[in-house]
């Protein structure tokens, strides 16, 4: 159990910045997708199909397709994601891995559906990486992807707010 102080300071940095690092395996700017705004969107620089970039899990299995990761000062208690596609070309399949160490990573999810979309999704991680599959179009967009969990006692939701339980 968290002290109220270090509960209160963990939910000022979920707050600030949403408490992540964001990356992209292509040119486009990767915060769009997190940034809380439907207007903004992260696009993959390459065409479909995405071969030329892969992600591989633990077991050694590849997942290809450009993707955009979200990383965490450390490891919390995922209970969902939401993800909504980009107007360009949103993503119409996706494989969804999580890591603790962001070197190993394992399979939290994978979907083929229109989006917008929210799943509940145990998991343990401090970082999340989608990796879009296929896209309506010749690149992939994301225009929102947004994860919830808990760290102690303080509920996280990474886009645009937290709150305490």
């Amino acid at each position: 159990m968290w002290s109220p102080l270090i509960a209160a300071l963990l939910l000022a940095w979920a707050k600030s910045a949403h408490g992540q690092t964001t990356y992209s395996s292509s040119s486009g700017t990767a915060s769009y997708a997190f940034d809380g705004l439907n207007a903004t969107q992260w696009v993959s620089s390459a065409s479909y199909p995405f071969t030329a970039t892969r992600s591989a899990d633990a077991s050694g299995a590849y997942y290809y397709g450009e993707w955009v990761q979200a990383t965490f000062p450390q490891p919390f208690n995922l209970t969902s994601y939401a993800l909504r596609g980009g107007a360009l070309s949103p993503p119409t399949s996706w494989t969804l891995l999580g890591s603790v160490d962001g070197c190993s990573w394992t399979v939290v999810d994978s979907g083929a559906s229109s989006t917008p979309i929210t799943k509940s999704v145990p998991a343990f991680v401090s970082a999340l990486r989608l990796v879009c599959t296929s896209a309506a179009g010749a690149a992939c967009s994301v225009s929102e992807l947004s994860f919830t969990g808990a760290l102690g006692s303080v509920t996280y939701a990474s886009g645009t707010s937290a709150a305490s339980s």
